[in-house]
């Protein structure tokens, strides 16, 4: 193994960079500056992958918010990947949890801000080695390190300036539909209105009348039988029939079912973004429930509010689609507004105010004028799902939790059955 050793001030990361290029140099970039260290893999030249220790910039919790995958997801994927001896990107396509485009669209940002911030250090040191681990060799993502430099010259001009006047008018307008009602909110699925309408007979709801619904959607009998069968429920007999899926889990848990399922079709564009922020909201939901049975809040009602939590997404994902924007500026606008979008939603299908409140402050709990712990716990799934290792650090973020209530190696537990309930819905 070769390896060539120097200080950053003597020899910039861009010139290594573009000496690997120009060299067509295989093999690891590692630079370091005080307590912070960053490998950059090189093939051929080019940049295939980067692992960082700077929060932010570990690429699991990236693409878990990145894809809305959810770290559980992510972290399971790097040990079979790893099992299997194939690079980490691979596997991910492969297995089909996130598209090729979105894949390198992730890693491209990851890397254009990591860079950002390296070029942005006063001092350090590097390390080249001609050494490429097998997990990393021939992957799919390879992206040319000239034009990721260009890149990050770009970002680097957008942060220090800030918004430009016509992305601040664009805001502007998107604010101003958003606050005013102005965007095409799908309906409610006509399969929801029906069994809606079926739970709230004056005679009660009808087993009977259910199923009928139901299994009009072979697809989705299929569907709510292996869920009914997934390790989250854990029946210790097999569930072979809707009726005795209706019966072991319950009219309410069957429409929870149903309206996730029904979710996926509202929003045609975007299908694969809408596909994976709607598992995490799947998984969400779950884990959700999980901790309000826990804290004493609801069960049915904590699902509905961790199911729909993101549902403002899927509706600026479409909106956006009227507006030519950047994949930055289209990211920035959905983590700004998705809150209020989503609230206009739950009050178009006249969801309970209690959903409503959830979905608009699941990421600032703290301002719900009432209701906080419908916010807090659906703010508390969230964050434990990006990742687990955060739980202790949210508490002061919760204070109507009783979090003496709640085992976090169950909940650790609990995230793999969801995972693998989520993935047979969605």
């Amino acid at each position: 193994m070769k390896t060539i050793q120097g200080d950053l001030g003597l020899m910039p990361l861009r010139d290594l960079l573009q000496w690997g290029e120009t060299r067509r140099i295989s093999g690891t970039l590692k630079v370091k500056h005080d307590d912070l260290t960053k490998t950059f893999y090189l093939q051929e030249g080019k940049v295939v992958f980067l692992t960082s220790n700077k929060e932010g910039e570990r690429i699991g919790e990236f693409l878990a918010e990145f894809g809305g995958l959810g770290l559980p997801l992510i972290k399971g994927a790097i040990e079979q990947s790893q099992r299997r001896g194939i690079p980490f990107t691979s596997f991910l396509l492969s297995e089909q949890i996130i598209d090729h485009a979105s894949l390198e669209a992730a890693i491209r940002q990851l890397l254009i801000m990591a860079l950002a911030d390296s070029l942005e250090w006063p001092s350090g040191v590097f390390q080249v080695s001609d050494v490429l681990p097998p997990a990393i060799l021939n992957g799919p993502i390879q992206l040319d390190t000239s034009n990721l430099l260009k890149q990050v010259v770009q970002y680097q001009q957008q942060e220090r300036r800030g918004p430009s006047p016509q992305e601040l008018e664009l805001l502007k307008k998107i604010a101003e539909r958003i606050n005013s009602g102005d965007i095409d909110i799908p309906p409610v699925p006509d399969i929801l209105v029906r069994l809606n309408q079926c739970m709230q007979s004056q005679d009660g709801p009808s087993a009977q009348e259910v199923m009928k619904i139901i299994m009009a959607d072979q697809i989705l009998t299929s569907k709510i039988l292996k869920v009914a069968n997934s390790a989250y429920y854990g029946f210790s007999n097999q569930v072979t029939s809707l009726q005795h899926a209706i019966v072991t889990m319950g009219l309410n848990t069957m429409l929870n079912i149903v309206t996730a399922y029904s979710l996926n079709k509202i929003c045609m564009k975007n299908a694969t973004e809408v596909r994976n922020i709607l598992r995490h909201s799947l998984m969400c939901g779950y884990l959700t429930k999980k901790i309000g049975a826990a804290v004493r809040f609801d069960e049915e009602e904590a699902f509905v509010c961790g199911l729909l939590h993101d549902i403002g997404k899927t509706i600026l994902l479409t909106l956006l689609a009227d507006y030519e924007v950047t994949e930055e500026m289209q990211e920035r606008i959905i983590h700004t507004y998705h809150p209020q979008a989503g609230s206009l939603l739950t009050i178009k299908w006249k969801l309970p105010e209690v959903v409503r409140n959830a979905v608009k402050f699941h990421h600032a709990p703290e301002k719900a004028p009432y209701d906080n712990l419908a916010a807090e716990v659906v703010f508390l799934a969230n964050n434990i799902l990006h990742d687990p290792d955060r739980f202790a650090s949210l508490r002061h973020r919760c204070p109507h939790v009783d979090f003496s209530r709640l085992d976090i190696e169950k909940i650790r537990t609990d995230i793999l059955n969801i995972e693998e309930a989520a993935s047979t819905l969605m």
